[in-house]
């Protein structure tokens, strides 16, 4: 039983540790995002505030390339359709001029 409890203590501060690293990963992302950004703190004081600003800033990646989904990035990356540059045609342009 002692080596079980050992094992079942050693768990518990290794989950304790994540948890750290993963809050001071979310607190230096926040603070470089705000300082970079330069943000206006008066958008971000309240969650509903941020997850608008958060929104945003996604909407404006078109994709994340952070993700994970590695198959998802490169099917975004590869849809994404090309910039119509003014003065030239977009084949893809329905409206009529």
């Amino acid at each position: 039983m002692a080596k079980i409890d050992k094992l079942q203590d050693k768990l518990r501060k290794l989950e304790e540790q994540i948890e750290k690293e993963k809050e001071e990963a979310h607190k230096g992302l926040g603070e470089e995002l705000v300082k970079r950004l330069d943000l206006d703190y008066e958008l971000l004081s309240t969650k509903k505030e941020i997850k608008s600003v958060v929104g945003l800033i996604v909407s404006e990646l078109n994709s994340n390339p952070f993700s994970n989904d590695i198959e998802k990035n490169e099917t975004d990356i590869s849809s994404d359709p090309e910039p119509v540059v003014s003065g030239q045609e977009n084949d893809n342009d329905t409206t009529q001029c």
